[in-house]
């Protein structure tokens, strides 16, 4: 049995686009110390749902089939995410803060300032 430990070590996103009410979420973490990089297009839909089944995803990943022959046991591989309480609550919060922001902008019909407000989306980050 082989397992695999997760660490989050930072989310952002970039590219709102208020067309299509979409963004690029990109996520690193470090998988048993090896960094590696998610990135996805996302919609702006519930916080708690999207931060759930991109950890889920993240995890599923991880946990691929070892190539070893031999015992059933052998084969089976589990990820582990350090913290995973504490990293959906903190994921889930700075989706729901960042898309609150997004909606406000959606929103706001006064377009002074227009560009240093839709500059201010440009890279919007979290360390866990």
């Amino acid at each position: 049995m082989n397992v695999v430990d997760i660490t989050f070590q930072e989310a952002v996103l970039t590219g709102f686009s208020r067309k299509n009410n979409s963004f690029t979420l990109t996520l690193t973490f470090t998988v048993n110390g090896t960094t590696k990089t998610y990135e996805k297009i996302c919609d702006l839909e519930n916080p708690e749902t999207l931060a759930l089944k991109v950890i889920k995803e993240i995890k599923s990943k991880s946990e691929l089939k070892s190539d070893k022959l031999g015992d059933f046991l052998d084969t089976l591989v589990i990820a582990r995410v350090k913290d995973v309480d504490r990293v959906e609550e903190k994921f889930s919060e700075f989706l729901r803060r960042a898309f609150d922001k997004f909606k406000m902008f959606k929103l706001d019909k006064n377009y002074e300032n227009y560009v240093q407000k839709i500059g201010s989306f440009d890279k919007i980050s979290m360390k866990f």
